[in-house]
């Protein structure tokens, strides 16, 4: 949820406040550079994912007739969805005590036998006490 927020923000931010659009604006340089401060593969992957769909969201707007109303348009859908999650959180398997259980004795039932195997503790640990 929290990359939705930050997501959000970036577009309000990128569409609807000029004091930011140029950090929003690519060229080979800041990419690179971008890049360059990723610190492990995830983030260079979300990076190219992150650029590889604003580049399909500026080929879908520049075909637009109405751009800022297609965009206004898309910022609500996502803000609803955004509202959505916030209020109907998602729930496991486990959100209930009986099928908590269930599903806990068919987890145990496949573990046992192989849990078995490793029950014997070498060399025995022995509780000390003076009396």
């Amino acid at each position: 949820m929290k990359s939705n927020f930050i997501y959000y923000k970036s577009k309000l931010d990128r569409y609807f406040n000029p004091d930011a659009q140029d950090e929003y604006m690519m060229s080979k340089s800041k990419i690179v550079s971008k890049m360059n401060d990723c610190n492990s593969i995830q983030e260079l992957e979300v990076l190219i994912k992150n650029i590889k769909d604003e580049m399909e969201e500026e080929e879908n707007l520049k075909s637009s007739p109405d751009r800022k109303k297609d965009i206004m348009e898309a910022m609500t859908e996502v803000s609803k969805v955004m509202k959505d999650s916030c209020t109907n959180l998602p729930k496991s398997v486990f959100h209930t005590t009986a099928t908590f259980k269930e599903h806990f004795d068919k987890l145990e039932a496949q573990f046992t036998p192989y849990l078995d195997h490793f029950v014997d503790v070498d060399p025995n640990i022995t509780q000390l006490s003076l009396a």
